[in-house]
């Protein structure tokens, strides 16, 4: 009699540990990062993209691309002297906008500084390839280093007075 007892109670833990375990996966398939909104009701964020100030967005536009590869999505105005304009590099998406256009846009920035009090952190596949542009060129304000999180990365200061950080993954 205690036998049968038992097995039955193992075979109902049994049948509770797989249902546990369907739940569970049933769960993370319905509530994966894809699915969640915030609490609030608002959808998650997609993306981020950083509009600079700037002088020139045509000076600004040539140099990112001299020195980092960018190639130049959108303009405003398609010719000329540019209001606004979008680069890309890889997966990397700046927009720059002329200081009189962006303050007609936010008031608030009519009177606010170029340049920034932040800095950019673009991963990239090879900082050895940019250092060695930029070296000579451009102001370094903190030469090549290998970090503790086990990044290779040069920091540099923009014609604009921004600062972007360019950093490798170190293969362990």
């Amino acid at each position: 009699m205690d036998r049968k007892k038992i097995g039955g109670f193992f075979f109902i833990i049994s049948i509770f540990i797989i249902i546990s375990i369907i739940w569970i996966l049933i769960g993370n398939f319905f509530l994966s990062h894809k699915n969640i909104k915030v609490e609030n009701g608002g959808n998650m964020i997609k993306k981020l993209t950083a509009n600079l100030m700037v002088k020139s967005v045509n000076e600004s536009a040539e140099y990112y691309k001299k020195y980092f590869d960018f190639e130049t999505v959108v303009t405003v105005p398609d010719s000329g002297e540019f209001d606004f304009a979008i680069l890309n590099a890889g997966g990397v998406e700046l927009m720059f906008q002329k200081v009189e256009s962006l303050g007609d846009d936010v008031p608030y920035l009519s009177n606010m500084p170029i340049g920034g009090s932040f800095t950019l952190f673009i991963e990239v596949e090879n900082v050895d390839d940019i250092y060695k542009k930029v070296k000579d060129e451009i102001e370094i304000l903190v030469d090549m280093k290998t970090t503790f999180y086990g990044m290779k990365e040069v920091t540099v200061k923009d014609l604009n007075g921004y600062v972007l950080t360019f950093a490798e993954k170190i293969e362990n």
